[in-house]
């Protein structure tokens, strides 16, 4: 539905079940107050939480560096089992800064285009055919190809 389909839905509604009098002061609000309207679709695409993919990456910074990231809780230590957890405390900072094993969380939005181009080289690499490959993609059901 487009912004003028919804608009002109919102009147019709108002003039059915208040009457034109009201429809006339909704008109003079929505004159007086344009910018301030937020459609329904607008609104739902503001609600979705946003993905975002998170990556480890090695410190190389000085130790002194890094308090600001320590307060925000940004830096982890990566265990034997290949998880990452926060290190929370100057100590353990110290410790894992000595087995040079301290490491800062990056988040980085995901978007649609980039998140289906990576998918479809994971999957030509896995595979190494084509037999299949735009099905598996489809079947996924990470993206939408069309509305």
């Amino acid at each position: 539905m487009t912004k003028e389909q919804e608009v002109a839905l919102i009147y019709e509604l108002i003039d059915k079940h208040y009457g034109s009098g009201v429809l006339m002061a909704f008109a003079d609000l929505v004159e007086s107050e344009k910018e301030m309207i937020i459609t329904y679709s607008t609104y739902q695409e503001a609600k979705i939480p946003k993905r975002m993919k998170v990556e480890y990456v090695k410190v190389e910074d000085s130790i002194f560096d890094l308090q600001h990231d320590l307060v925000d809780g940004k830096l982890f230590y990566q265990d034997t089992d290949d998880s990452h957890y926060p290190i929370n405390t100057e100590r353990q900072l110290v410790y894992w800064f000595d087995l040079d094993g301290v490491y800062r969380k990056v988040e980085t939005e995901i978007d649609e285009r980039q998140e289906f181009i990576d998918t479809a080289i994971e999957l030509i690499d896995a595979s190494k055919k084509s037999d299949g490959l735009l099905g598996a993609m489809f079947d996924s059901g990470k993206f939408k190809l069309a509305e």
